[in-house]
This record gives structure tokens, C-alpha cells and sequence, in this order.
């Protein structure tokens, strides 16, 4: 995990280290784990979720990686996994969804809970959202499946400062939290997030490998986290070596606790085509 608000760029980085190096291992190893996020990383960035299509290519580059027999891919969303899986048209890539609650392993349409599988939102919080998202010009309700997020435009007079406080004290004993993201305020269970998600599958992985339980920290599987958005810095701040975490900038101001940055979706398509390549060579 990078400690500074600054990490350096992953692509200059790379061409004067290579993939080895950052991943601080002498020879590509017998697996690699690649998470990323979706929206402000695979697509560009969109208020209206609807219209987060993926870069073209990206899709394809990830089904590359995912078919190689020393890669596994796995995304991460905030959305529920299905939504992902219409993006990039195939049920072939392993998604975690609602911030790495529910799980679809590759080529399975059965849920897996992987954190707190109850997602009955109080029905007062429930109504109290849906009357925001109507008081408000450019606000939008999602419906993520029992979670709900508001989406707002930059145009909108929307403050989510203030709903955030409402929101947060009548969920006070309720086992949700109130997460606000980029252009996003949503609730979701407590006490689980992408970084654990990420842990877990990671030391699962290393469990299928070796027949036996380890954490992430003991195994010796690299792994890289590409993500652009507040709930990725979870990922960021629990991330345990070997390998490292990659934020995606955006138009935000630069301050992350990712060991790099890429600046759009447009240099992590560059990324995973050079990350290919690399592979590819082996």
C-alpha cells in the first residue's frame, strides 16, 4: 500500500521497471489475480449508470487474460453483478457485485453471499430515498436489488452532504452505512466492503492452489486492484503484497493510498494490452 497522496504513473513506471519488478517477483508466476472496477475504470465515467458503456476493447482484453491459464480475472462493482455482465455481453468473467457482497463465478448465474446476505433496507429509508430522488431536478433512483444509491448530475441543485447526515442517523442501529462516491450517495450492509471481498477471494484462490487454508498475506499469488472511486480505497488500505493497487484518476484531484495511478479508462486499456503482451511471452 502506497503511503502518500501522490503515487507515481503506472505506465512510466512500468516501462523503465517492467511487470516483474512491480510485481516484485523475478519471472511472471503460475498466477496472477487481476481485479478491477467498472464504472470510472473499464467505462468511462457517467452520471446516469445507464449509459456507462465499456471502452471498446476492454471487455475483449479481459476475456483474454481470463482464458489464459496463469491469469484470473475477477471484477468488482458497486452494481449488482448481472448489470456488469450485460456491459461486456459474456457470463465468462467472475464478478463481485454490490461492492463484493454477491459473487457469480465464471459461467454460473447461482448468487454467492459473500459477506451479509440480508439486503431488507428499512422500509422508512427505503421511502425517505425515493421521496429525495423526486424533490430533486438531475437526481436518479437506483435500485441495486434492496440497496438504493442516488446518482446526480452536475447541473443539480442536489446536496449530498445533507442527505448523507439524514440518511446516516436514521440507519444509526440499523446495520447499514451511507456510502457518498463519485456523483453517487448509496447504503449498503455494514461491515463489509471491496477490500475484504478482494481479501477473501484472493486467499481462496490460494487455498484451491496449495489444498489448504492460508491468508492473502501467505500466499505467494500476485495480485493487481484497478479502481477510480471512494469505495476502491478500501481495497487500497487493506491490500497486502505481493503485488500492487492502481488508481484510476479521472478529472479527481490526485490523493489515493494506491501504490500507482493510471489517468482514464483510456491508459488501463493500454495497461491490460501491455499486461497481454507480457503474459503472452511467457
Amino acid at each position: 500500500m502506497n503511503n502518500t497522496a501522490s503515487p507515481p504513473h503506472l505506465l512510466e513506471k512500468l516501462s523503465k521497471k517492467g511487470l516483474n519488478r512491480l510485481l516484485n517477483c523475478r519471472e511472471l508466476p503460475c498466477c496472477l489475480h487481476l481485479f478491477t472496477d467498472y464504472d470510472g475504470t473499464l467505462a468511462p465515467f457517467k452520471a446516469d449508470p445507464s449509459q456507462s458503456y465499456p471502452l471498446p476493447g476492454a471487455g475483449g482484453l479481459l476475456l483474454e487474460l481470463n482464458a489464459l491459464p496463469n491469469i484470473v480475472v475477477t471484477l468488482i462493482t458497486g452494481r449488482e453483478p448481472e448489470d456488469v455482465r450485460k456491459f461486456l455481453a459474456s457470463k465468462e468473467i467472475p464478478v463481485a457485485g454490490l461492492h463484493g457482497l454477491i459473487y457469480l463465478a465464471s459461467g454460473s448465474d447461482n448468487r454467492e453471499f459473500l459477506g451479509k446476505n440480508d439486503l431488507s433496507l428499512p422500509t422508512e429509508v427505503k421511502g425517505r430515498i425515493r421521496q429525495i430522488a423526486e424533490e430533486y431536478y438531475g437526481v436518479s433512483l437506483e435500485n441495486k436489488g434492496g440497496m438504493l444509491a442516488l446518482h446526480w448530475t452536475p447541473e443539480s441543485r442536489f446536496s449530498p452532504d445533507g442527505a448523507r447526515e439524514e440518511l446516516e442517523e436514521m440507519l444509526l442501529e440499523a446495520g447499514w452505512e451511507v456510502l457518498q462516491g463519485r456523483q453517487v450517495l448509496e447504503v449498503r450492509p455494514a461491515g463489509w466492503h471491496k477490500g475484504k471481498a478482494v481479501d477473501y477471494l484472493r486467499s481462496r484462490l490460494a487455498a484451491s492452489n496449495s489444498g489448504q487454508e492460508m491468508t492473502a498475506a501467505q500466499a505467494e499469488i500476485p495480485a493487481i486492484y484497478l479502481g477510480d472511486d471512494t469505495t476502491d480505497e478500501d481495497v487500497f488500505q487493506s491490500f497486502t503484497r505481493p503485488g500492487f493497487t492502481v488508481y484510476i484518476k479521472n478529472e479527481d484531484e490526485l490523493e489515493t493510498a494506491a501504490d500507482y495511478y493510471l489517468k482514464d479508462p483510456l491508459e488501463v486499456r493500454k495497461f491490460l494490452e501491455q499486461l497481454l503482451q507480457e503474459v503472452q511471452k511467457k
